[in-house]
């Protein structure tokens, strides 16, 4: 049967099992759109392509699904790129589709045409932030790209890709080859790792005095958590975490330690820095979470690092290993698992002296955040909004925080499932938390999502209400409301004694200022609540999660807040002059 090119790009996407598509219309992506209206398969309409980018990679985050963007020609496109940078940076699976010029039209600077330094090349503009980018200029190519496009996303270590299509390939009628996408992919996605290496990792975990096992964002991406939990237990290993994999092993888990980095918790801290042999599995091993790699506050010279990857470029990249095993996670730890089982019987230790003291700190630390967490001054504490806020989620409902609070809800916030709390961490975007709520909630709408966002980020993208009254979303928006990008604010003042550009006020009168953030959701057809005591705040919560409708909380809280860094990030050595020197 005949289609038009465009039809065929949504015979691929069905195949697939796509259910959403995030984007904005344009003129090049017309034909695109008009194929997806009879398709069952729901287009999302969002006012700024970076909500579309955004929205996707959460979605895919939450259902390991692959998130799918349209896009117009370069101002659409390009206004996508830092949500396609996010995905890119923290391994989301987004696959994105572009309209272009007609290919009868390249090279003669077209409406809109990107062309400065080589002819139609916006797929040029994107390649340094995708797994891979394709122009298609034959429409006998559609389908194969797509099918190619899906595969490169969702095979070894998840990621972005880009399909850029002139508008004319939309529109072109033929006859198309629909592939079972499924068929041009490996079956068996998850590689093992190497026998020998597996025997020996077991053994080097076994001697060590200091053992512990680093879990990164892999772990999550491989659903690997009761086989990270399975061999933790078994070998009586402490887990602690990079800020994205929290939730990879139950935070109340006795072996649990917290996540690592400058605001990271002491334990999780202590125990990198104490290491003798560490188990890194699917991680980066990004800065911030590694206290800018230096050994007096990560990983030690002399520590034997065994690190577990999919990606072999990522072996050795950063801290050198003792040994690198190229396999996927899951299989991984189950391997491990495995071998330890066979040499020695599971390892007592709940009466070691170790996990006693390690016990005994974790517990002398929740003691010290408790007090903050029940504070009753006004403006609000951080601690008791965070503190508020698990107390009325359940365990499988979730968190998206925001790149302000992100590091006050790893210290306050147990996570207790896998794929229940989302951050923007390797690229670390102001703006990720409150448009990836719409796909986080799209992909699970059987539980309540909530973004626990700055009265600035909330600010960047606020248009994300638009959709999601639109489309019948039901996110739940906390704004953190203390009138500045305060974590800047406090970095100016540590190092210069002084704030500028960095906090909300009105010139004139130098009065703080913000837009009525309630007025502000009640015009879009939202729901919105100003919570200015503490008292107040856990019935406006379960009021906001109870309404099952866009609901947006305006959080008036405080602009000094106990910040409590065990960590070290090199980048205030670099600021100048001052503190931290």
């Amino acid at each position: 049967m005949a289609m038009t090119g465009a039809q065929a790009i949504v015979e691929c996407l069905k195949r697939e099992g796509v259910e959403y598509v995030f984007g904005m219309c344009g003129h090049t992506n017309l034909a695109m759109l008009d194929a997806l209206a009879d398709s069952g398969i729901r287009f999302i309409s969002v006012p700024h392509e970076q909500i579309a980018a955004h929205a996707a990679d959460c979605y895919y985050r939450i259902t390991h699904k692959p998130g799918v963007v349209l896009t117009t020609i370069a101002p659409g496109l390009s206004n996508a790129l830092v949500g396609i940078l996010d995905a890119a940076a923290d391994c989301s699976s987004v696959v994105v589709i572009s309209g272009n010029v007609p290919t009868s039209y390249i090279g003669r600077d077209a409406f809109q045409e990107l062309s400065t330094h080589s002819d139609a090349a916006q797929h040029e503009v994107v390649r340094p932030v995708v797994k891979r980018a394709w122009q298609v200029q034959d429409p006998g190519l559609l389908t194969h790209t797509i099918a190619r496009a899906f595969n490169y996303a969702l095979s070894g270590r998840p990621g972005p890709v880009l399909v850029d299509v002139p508008m004319d390939l939309f529109s072109y009628v033929g006859e198309f080859e629909i592939p079972e996408l499924t068929r041009r992919r490996p079956l068996a996605g998850r590689p093992a790792g190497d026998p020998d290496a597996i025997a020996q990792a077991v053994r080097l975990l076994s001697e060590a005095q200091r053992p512990v096992i680093f879990a990164g964002g892999g772990v999550l991406l491989s659903e690997a958590s009761a086989e990270l939990t399975k061999l933790a237990e078994y070998m009586g290993l402490p887990v602690i975490t990079s800020m994205i994999a929290q939730g990879a092993i139950d935070n109340a888990h006795p072996l649990h330690f917290g996540f690592t980095g400058s605001v990271g918790t002491p334990t999780a801290n202590d125990l990198a820095r104490q290491a003798d042999v560490a188990l890194a599995i699917g991680t980066r091993f990004s800065e911030m979470d590694c206290n800018s790699w230096l050994p007096q506050h990560f990983f030690p010279t002399d520590c034997k690092v065994i690190q577990v990857d999919i990606e072999p470029t990522e072996i050795g990249k950063v801290i050198p290993v003792e040994l690198g095993i190229v396999g996927d996670a899951r299989r991984v730890l189950a391997q491990l698992l495995e071998a330890a089982q066979t040499g020695a019987p599971p390892a007592d230790w709940r009466a070691a002296p170790r996990f006693r003291e390690l016990d005994a700190r974790r517990k002398a630390w929740a003691d010290e955040l408790r007090a903050a967490q029940a504070s009753s001054s006004e403006p609000l504490e951080l601690e008791r909004v965070i503190a508020d806020l698990r107390a009325v989620m359940p365990d499988d409902g979730i968190l998206i925080a925001g790149v302000g609070p992100r590091h006050l809800v790893g210290q306050h916030y147990p996570v207790r499932r896998p794929q229940t709390h989302i951050v923007a961490s390797g690229n670390g975007t102001m703006g990720l938390a409150v448009p990836g709520a719409l796909g986080a909630k799209l992909g699970r709408p059987d539980v309540p999502v909530v973004a626990l966002v700055g009265d600035g980020e909330f600010r960047s993208v606020s248009q994300s209400l638009a959709p999601a009254v639109e489309y019948g979303i039901p996110v739940v928006w906390v704004v953190l409301n203390n009138y500045g990008f305060n974590i800047i604010t406090l970095y100016q003042h540590r190092h210069f004694e002084r704030s500028y550009g960095t906090e909300f006020k009105v010139e004139e009168n130098g009065s703080d200022y913000n837009p009525d953030f309630v007025a502000m959701a009640r015009a879009y057809g939202a729901e919105g609540r100003r919570v200015e005591r503490a008292e107040d705040l856990k019935a406006a919560l379960e009021e906001a999660i109870a309404a099952n409708r866009p609901y947006v909380l305006d959080v008036v809280v405080t602009k000094t807040p106990r910040i409590r860094a065990s960590g070290y990030w090199d980048a205030n050595r670099f600021i100048r002059p001052g503190w931290n020197l």
